[in-house]
């Protein structure tokens, strides 16, 4: 977190997101397994759909789906999709939901 920008820490709404994924970070670290799709998952329906949106979350999220949980990009598009009602991140929906 020290890599960060100070906008993203003093932005409440990405300090908040950056504090989730931590959690997520520190679980995997203290259980040294590896993250399940459905760990994975129940982490980011804590998540609005905004943020979801979001273009550097959506990036970092697409981070943690391929190279740290391995999962399948059909089933995060189905869940995507149920979350969000789109087939695709919604890019800039950010905005209009503040």
């Amino acid at each position: 977190m020290r890599n960060l920008p100070t906008a993203i820490h003093d932005d409440p709404s990405c300090s908040l997101i950056v504090q989730k994924l931590s959690l997520l970070a520190m679980k995997m670290t203290e259980d040294m397994v590896q993250v399940t799709s459905s760990a994975f998952l129940a982490s980011l329906r804590t998540l609005r759909t905004w943020e979801l949106c979001s273009p550097d979350v959506a990036a970092a999220i697409e981070f943690v789906r391929a190279q740290i949980v391995h999962m399948a990009t059909d089933e995060f598009d189905q869940w995507r999709e149920a979350k969000t009602g789109e087939k695709e991140t919604p890019m800039g929906i950010e905005s209009k939901a503040k």
